[in-house]
């Protein structure tokens, strides 16, 4: 009977693993033949098997039907979209803020000769 026992756990833990129903079903069989009490290990872990082939199920159904990409697809555009707009929000900020474009001249005269200057700053 103890062998019988361990065996069932085995078997369930493996199906719980695997989510491979036929395992679960096997120890199921076996605990009802040898008539042992279904506790609530083995019942915790026949739960567990159930949810690890709803888990694989699900998982092979959504990659079947494309659905795994087009979420992708779908969030990769989101995605951009919200890029965009910050973009757009920040460079109308910026055009708020009246930057020059650069183009303008520093305080001067055009025609002075550019100056060399040494290490300490002083024209040469």
């Amino acid at each position: 009977s103890q062998r019988t026992q361990v065996v069932c756990a085995l078997l369930l833990s493996l199906a719980a693993e695997t989510g491979a129903l036929s395992i679960g079903t096997t120890a199921c069989m076996v605990i009802r033949l040898h008539r042992i009490p279904m506790t609530f290990p083995l019942q915790k872990l026949l739960m567990c098997a159930f949810a690890a082939h709803g888990r694989r199920q699900l998982d092979w159904d959504s990659r079947k039907n494309g659905a795994l990409i087009s979420a992708v697809v779908k969030w990769r555009q989101k995605y951009f979209k919200e890029v965009e707009r910050d973009l757009d929000d920040a460079a109308s900020g910026m055009s708020d803020l009246n930057i020059g474009s650069g183009d303008e001249l520093a305080e001067g005269d055009e025609d002075d000769e550019e100056q060399a200057f040494d290490d300490d700053g002083e024209v040469i």
